[in-house]
């Protein structure tokens, strides 16, 4: 594979067929054209290509780990990632043009996503018989450069993680609240948590949870009347 000069842009909208899609919907304002596309659709369409075709390239092919490595979770969908591919190595820079402004001030949850990110990508590389060594903020002098990843032929080894890629995603629908959920549940969750300065508190009556529905909803309405953020 040949060298890049300039870092190549590869995300969820542009990695396949999709870019042509959102270009469209955003410069034609077409609502049909949305529908006829599938984004707003939640089963099917050029939005959700990237989930179904991650694994179309070739095995070795670097862009396989990319492909992988995009289908991370990030905070608001903002995809804050670049990547370069060399023959032998993936560099992750952190696009600024993806920040989250005043809702990240501090580039907390860009820095989340991008780690997100690179494991995906390590989780590929041993699935595609890749070894690999990693460097992180390998150079002082560009801060946008998170990551390098240098690899070398090895065994394939695909874990329960890398099977499990393509089946992360938002569940948009609303809660179940039907149920309640058994006492071991919150125990066992509680059990997670090792750290003595976190404490877990559970929302769990009707005034309690309507109280923080509210605080949510408010959060979320200073969110987008937030116009730099936006």
């Amino acid at each position: 594979m040949s060298s890049h000069t300039q870092p190549s842009r590869v995300g969820r909208r542009t990695v396949l067929k999709g870019a042509s899609a959102v270009l469209g919907l955003a410069a034609l304002g077409g609502a049909w054209r949305a529908e006829s596309r599938g984004v707003i659709d939640p089963a099917r369409g050029p939005a959700f290509d990237p989930w179904t075709d991650w694994q179309a390239h070739e095995r070795g092919d670097l862009a396989a780990l990319v492909s992988a490595a995009i289908l991370a979770s990030n905070a608001h969908n903002a995809q804050p990632w670049l990547f370069r591919m060399e023959d032998t190595r993936i560099d992750l820079l952190e696009d600024g043009t993806r920040h989250l402004g005043t809702l990240d001030p501090f580039g907390r949850e860009m820095h989340i996503g991008l780690g997100g990110a690179l494991e995906n990508l390590l989780l590929a590389a041993g699935a595609n018989g890749y070894e690999h060594r990693l460097s992180l903020s390998p150079r002082t002098e560009d801060p946008a450069h998170v990551a390098s990843v240098t690899l070398f032929p090895g065994p394939s080894v695909a874990s329960s993680l890398y099977a499990a890629i393509p089946h992360r995603h938002t569940n948009r629908h609303p809660f179940d609240t039907s149920q309640t959920l058994p006492l071991s549940a919150f125990n066992s969750l509680e059990r997670l948590n090792d750290e003595q300065a976190v404490q877990i508190v559970w929302f769990t009556s009707k005034t309690e949870r309507d109280s923080m529905h509210e605080l949510l909803a408010g959060a979320a309405e200073a969110i987008y009347a937030d116009t730099e953020q936006s």
